[in-house]
């Protein structure tokens, strides 16, 4: 069995291992909704419990850890969840469709959300059972009450506020250093799965939830690993490595010891200036404590 790109990590106080699979399937990308019967027959050839990432835990990961560095090769990569949108301003019909040129059509149906308007439609705990073909089309086919409503859906890409469910950004605007998430999304009707990718801007990595890529089209593929299942991939070696010092360099242009001196002395400036300002630094605060955390965990 191919060996994966590790890190590992803690969310709500318990280890999460991620895994960047290289090759899956034959294949050196995955096609979009292809994704979760691929890695059913994966589980299956192998004896493994491979899952698509949670999007709370996907979130925590590319967003508040560095730990996102040591398997970006793996990027764009899909949540395991379903996504679909009409067209700024149009109401829903019975169904979304979403239509590439020389692909399937993929289709969404509706359900009791037909005639609503400024939302999105998200299932989650996506799975291979979910995904049925009809004829050439390939369609989403979930009772109604897994529909998922994200409402006052975006209808530009930018920074919002992550949905508390799905973590889908919506509603209202907000600046990507206060907890905003950046959507991506088209002008048009879309079905497919939500994609975290990124790209280099100013020297710096802006994270972005794409729910935009053609739903066959390839992507790379991050999948959440059970503890029992390391041994299948790393053989004798080390089931996870820290994010090297010299990542960290990379993106930040400085050492994890001379991030950790600079965190120390933004920290105590912050305590001093919020005596003068109030809980208008408590943003500056929380960026602060989430860094602190990120290398506390290394």
């Amino acid at each position: 069995m191919q060996k994966l790109q590790l890190t590992k990590f803690y969310f709500a106080d318990r280890p999460v291992f991620i895994g960047a699979l290289r090759r899956f399937a034959d294949k050196n990308c995955v096609p979009l909704l292809e994704t979760p019967l691929l890695l059913k027959r994966f589980n299956e050839e192998h004896g493994t419990n491979l899952t698509l990432l949670d999007p709370h835990i996907a979130d925590f990961l590319i967003n508040r850890t560095l730990k996102w560095v040591d398997v970006r090769e793996a990027f764009p990569s899909p949540i395991g969840m379903a996504i679909g949108y009409e067209k700024p301003g149009k109401k829903l019909g019975a169904e979304i469709v979403h239509t590439s040129e020389e692909m399937p059509r993929a289709i969404l149906p509706t359900g009791r959300y037909k005639c609503e308007k400024g939302i999105a439609l998200v299932v989650t705990n996506l799975t291979a059972d979910d995904i049925k073909k009809d004829g050439k089309d390939v369609r989403i086919d979930v009772p109604d009450d897994r529909l998922i409503v994200v409402p006052s859906f975006p209808s530009v890409s930018g920074y919002y506020v992550p949905h508390h469910v799905t973590t889908i950004p919506h509603a209202e605007k907000a600046e990507s250093i206060c907890g905003g998430r950046y959507l991506g999304r088209l002008n048009s009707s879309y079905v497919g799965m939500p994609v975290y990718d990124y790209y280099l801007l100013n020297g710096g990595a802006v994270k972005c939830l794409s729910a935009v890529y053609p739903p066959f089209n390839s992507t790379g593929l991050l999948v959440q690993i059970q503890e029992t299942d390391i041994h299948h991939f790393c053989a004798s070696e080390s089931p996870y490595r820290k994010t090297p010092d010299s990542v960290v360099v990379e993106m930040l242009g400085i050492s994890k010891d001379q991030l950790s001196e600079l965190l120390a002395a933004a920290d105590k400036a912050a305590t001093g200036m919020r005596i003068i300002v109030g809980t208008k630094i408590d943003p500056v605060m929380r960026i602060l404590q989430i860094l602190r955390d990120s290398l506390a965990r290394d």
